[in-house]
């Protein structure tokens, strides 16, 4: 039996509506930590129509601050212990890439799908070009609406984008023309302007923190292209 999507549904990870720091999309995979309760692994199933990928790095949970990447690779701290990268490499059809650059929190620091990739100017250029060599994008190095962490503050998939507030109107050009997609402002979890803690998203659906309100949502469904 086939299992249809629905766009945006709320859920909580062990009782933490900061859902984005535990999960991470990348293309149609959807990465959880080991050990998830058969519960959310099923909001899983609902959300994506996808059976999630069960693993951990560095022996932690943490995959959304840890992940990222688009259908083209995904980048993973050189932390990951060799079971982890092994289990990886035998399930996935993307490459992974461990780096060992100095910052290692590649979901906080790198925003992408698969036109574009804006990175924290922490990265040198040496390790911009590496990060555009493996995703295949424009990779630009900048802030976002004040934020050196681009990764935190916004959403991004093949089919739209969310921001927050405070970005500016030539920021929002600037992510539109980068990663090929409308950008719209807005929030979760009741005005949390740190997006990625509370969205999940990717082209099939979006999973958001409990806490989400109805007015929130309605803009992550427009945001997305869920409407």
């Amino acid at each position: 039996m086939t299992v249809s999507c629905l766009p945006v549904l709320k859920t909580r990870f062990q009782g933490n509506e900061n859902i984005g720091v535990f999960v991470k999309t990348i293309g149609d995979h959807v990465f959880i930590p080991k050990y998830a309760s058969t519960s959310f692994k099923d909001k899983i199933i609902e959300c994506f129509s996808v059976n999630p990928i069960e693993t951990m790095v560095y022996q932690s949970n943490l995959l959304g601050i840890f992940l990222s990447g688009n259908r083209n690779g995904i980048l993973i701290p050189y932390l990951i212990t060799p079971e982890e990268y092994e289990l990886l490499q035998n399930i996935l059809d993307i490459p992974i890439y461990p780096l060992d650059f100095t910052i290692n929190a590649f979901g906080n620091v790198i925003l992408t799908n698969d036109y574009g990739a804006l990175i924290s100017p922490w990265f040198g250029e040496k390790e911009a070009d590496e990060i555009k060599k493996i995703l295949k994008v424009e990779v630009v190095r900048g802030t976002l609406a004040g934020f050196p962490v681009p990764g935190s503050v916004a959403v991004v998939t093949n089919r739209g984008g969310l921001a927050p507030p405070q970005t500016s109107e030539e920021e929002i050009r600037m992510l539109k023309d980068l990663f090929e997609v409308d950008f719209l402002k807005g929030t979760v979890n009741r005005g949390v302007r740190y997006l990625k803690l509370g969205i999940v998203a990717n082209d099939k659906g979006a999973l958001v923190g409990e806490l989400t309100t109805p007015w929130e949502i309605e803009t992550i469904i427009e945001a997305f292209g869920f409407g």
